[in-house]
């Protein structure tokens, strides 16, 4: 990977910055990504080059739950976050 792309350490975002980051949704032609996302995104990819022998034989365009489910769910646990369903009723 090119070095000139990575922060070196102790000179990244800052851990209040990341904080203040979450939950913050971008307004007109901005683009925030927050921590969580980046896990989950990275955790994905994670999932999808290095867990192929357990993920469902499925093709086509899926939901990460249906393209990864436990696989996904294991490893997002293991990030440290936390998964969660309900059931929605009118």
């Amino acid at each position: 990977m090119n070095e000139a792309l990575l922060a070196k350490a102790g000179r990244g975002e800052a851990a209040a910055h990341l904080a203040a980051a979450r939950g913050h949704h971008g307004g007109a032609g901005e683009r925030v990504l927050s921590a969580d996302s980046a896990v989950m995104l990275g955790e994905s990819a994670l999932c999808l080059a290095l867990d192929q022998d357990s993920l469902p034989g499925c093709a086509g365009v899926l939901t990460p739950a249906t393209a990864m489910g436990a696989a996904l769910a294991g490893r997002l646990t293991s990030a440290g976050q936390t998964l969660a369903a309900r059931r929605i009723t009118s």
